[in-house]
């Protein structure tokens, strides 16, 4: 496993089964550009040269909570990545905002 460090986590909460989810992220990100790696409960993206998504999905009610964390699994130039998120102020705000609104998306397109 290549090494990684927690940048963020943000958590949201999808009306719909967990297995739909899942299905829906890996549809939404299987461009050929990103790296999509799926197991029961976890859908993981990496693209470009530090980032690593992690959706980890578990039933909760009728739906499933969604919890995303981002990682920095850069093997050059590691130190950058932090210092470049903290300079871009609202790094944690704006993962959680963009959780949500993928979230809704998933719903209504479902």
């Amino acid at each position: 496993m290549t090494k990684r460090k927690l940048l963020t986590e943000a958590t949201g909460y999808a009306d719909l089964p967990p297995e739909e989810v899942r299905r829906a992220l890996v549809a939404r990100f299987d461009d050929g550009y990103l790296k999509v790696d799926q197991a029961e409960g976890r859908v993981g993206v990496q693209g470009g040269w530090w980032y690593r998504g992690e959706y980890q999905l578990a039933p909760q009610g009728s739906g499933t909570r969604v919890t995303l964390r981002a990682y920095n699994v850069a093997t050059r130039g590691r130190w950058a990545v932090p210092l470049a998120n903290k300079l871009f102020a609202g790094f944690a705000q704006q993962t959680q905002a963009r959780l949500d609104e993928l979230l809704r998306a998933l719903e209504h397109a479902a």
